[in-house]
């Protein structure tokens, strides 16, 4: 059972780290999960939508709500939203 409680401190480390080197970088980074939960997004993300949230309180608002309130940055916010929702019904990844 120990291994099992090292393993986890160190994949929950890695996990840290790696999220730290998401967050440093100058590229606005959002991660959502199957359920449309978001599960990471960096400051250039907010700064870049100038959201006025921490990336926790980010989080906590439904992928629609957000995805709709940042819309009006696109040229075209109505294709922008509508090509979200067919790659979630097509279940494609975003080349």
């Amino acid at each position: 059972m120990e291994s099992d409680s090292l393993l986890l401190a160190n994949l929950r480390l890695g996990q840290h780290r790696f999220t730290g080197l998401l967050d440093q970088l100058h590229l606005a980074i959002l991660l959502e999960d199957e359920n449309r939960q978001v599960s990471f997004v960096n400051q250039a993300f907010l700064n870049l939508f100038n959201i006025g949230l921490s990336a926790t309180e980010f989080a906590s608002i439904p992928c629609e709500v957000s995805a709709s309130a940042a819309k009006e940055a696109f040229v075209e916010p109505e294709i922008f939203l509508q090509s979200i929702e067919t790659r979630l019904a097509e279940k494609r990844p975003v080349k």
